[in-house]
């Protein structure tokens, strides 16, 4: 869809829904209830047809892991700075992979991390923490091009 819907949307959320509502939200990019955010995002085809033991195996060919982790990373600055509550499924930060339940639920990978994209999510959340407009100031959608989307945070 284009920016422009996209805008018209949350805007719709936006106006509908009682501020404290709006601002409590939880900025959900990840959970066990769907294929892991990585995996969705890298352009993996998920084949919710393919036998269980397949879908154990299948990961991202290296491409498409370098794909899935820059949409992640524009995908985090949006979960940290829009309005609500960012929440962080387990091991999203650290690049976890995998189908959906419980193929989404794997140990976390202590010491095989994908060390850039955790350190992305502690800078995200560190500017997060230090700008107060960014949880708690005003919201206003700019829709500015039909492939961009934008928004800036106020305190007015």
């Amino acid at each position: 869809q284009d920016a422009g819907l996209t805008g018209e949307k949350l805007l719709s959320l936006y106006e509908n829904y009682p501020r404290p509502h709006f601002y409590t939200a939880l900025n959900l990019v990840g959970s066990h209830d769907v294929p892991r955010i990585l995996t969705l995002l890298g352009g993996h085809e998920v084949k919710d047809d393919l036998p269980y033991g397949e879908q154990s195996k299948r990961r991202l060919a290296p491409a498409e892991r370098l794909l899935g982790l820059a949409r992640l990373k524009l995908l985090v600055v949006w979960q940290m700075t829009f309005p609500g509550v960012p929440h962080i499924y387990y091991g999203d930060e650290a690049g976890l992979e995998g189908y959906a339940d419980p193929l989404n639920r794997r140990t976390f990978p202590w010491g095989k991390e994908e060390a850039s994209l955790t350190a992305w999510y502690k800078k995200l959340i560190a500017l997060r923490n230090s700008w107060g407009v960014l949880r708690t100031g005003y919201w206003h959608s700019l829709a500015v091009h039909p492939d961009v989307y934008g928004y800036v945070r106020t305190t007015v």
